[in-house]
C-alpha cells in the first residue's frame, strides 16, 4: 500500500513541461518502431520478388531441361531404329547372292527330281524368310526403265516394244520399304 502512495506522489510531483517531455519521447519512440516495421515490409517485398523471379529462372530451366530430354530421347529413338533397319539391309545385302545361287541350282537341268524338289523348297523358305522381314522382289520386266530401281548392263534392239523398256532381268532386285537395297541388272530397248 505504501509504495501505491508513493507511486502516485512521483506522478503528482511531475511538472507539466516534464509529463509533455515524455509524451515527445514516447511518440519518437513509437515513430521510431514504426519506421522499422515499413522497412521490413519492403524488405520482404524485395525479396518476395527476389524469390518469385529465382521460381521463374528454374521454371524456365526446368522446362528448357525437359525439352532437351525429350528432344534427346526422340533422337535416340530415331537412331536406334535406323541402326536397326541399316542392320538388316547389310545382312539381306549379303544372303541376296545365295538366294541367286540356289536359283540357278534350280534352274539347271537336273535328271533327279527330289534333288530339285529339296532346293526349290529352300528357294520357298528363304524368300518367306525376306518376306518376314519386309523384303519385296521389285517387278520390272515389260515396264519403263527407271535408273533408281535398275542398272542397265546391256541395251538390245525390238521392233516390238518401246525403246527405254525393260526387256529381260539378268539380277533380280529387291527393296525394303523404299529403299531399294540392289537394283535390279537388265537389259533395255533401244
Amino acid at each position: 500500500m505504501k509504495e501505491k502512495q508513493l507511486d502516485e506522489k512521483k506522478i503528482n510531483s511531475e511538472s507539466p513541461e516534464d509529463l509533455e517531455e515524455k509524451k515527445e519521447k514516447a511518440l519518437e519512440t513509437a515513430d521510431i518502431s514504426e519506421e522499422p516495421s515499413k522497412k521490413t515490409k519492403r524488405k520482404k517485398k524485395t525479396v518476395t520478388e527476389i524469390k518469385d523471379s529465382e521460381l521463374d529462372l528454374l521454371n524456365e530451366k526446368l522446362l528448357r531441361i525437359a525439352a532437351e530430354y525429350d528432344n534427346y530421347r526422340k533422337r535416340s529413338e530415331k537412331e536406334k531404329s535406323e541402326s536397326f533397319s541399316n542392320g538388316k539391309i547389310f545382312v539381306v545385302e549379303r544372303l541376296l547372292p545365295v538366294l541367286d545361287t540356289l536359283e540357278i541350282a534350280a534352274a539347271a537341268e537336273s535328271s533327279d527330281a527330289e534333288y530339285k524338289k529339296g532346293v526349290e523348297l529352300i528357294i520357298s523358305l528363304f524368300k518367306d524368310t525376306l518376306a518376314s522381314l519386309d523384303v519385296e522382289e521389285m517387278d520390272v520386266l515389260g515396264k519403263d526403265f527407271d535408273p533408281n530401281t535398275c542398272c542397265a548392263v546391256s541395251v538390245e534392239e525390238n521392233g516390238e516394244q518401246e525403246s527405254g523398256t525393260v526387256l529381260r532381268v539378268m539380277q533380280k532386285g529387291y527393296t525394303i520399304g523404299d529403299r531399294v537395297i540392289r537394283p535390279a541388272a537388265v537389259c533395255v530397248c533401244n
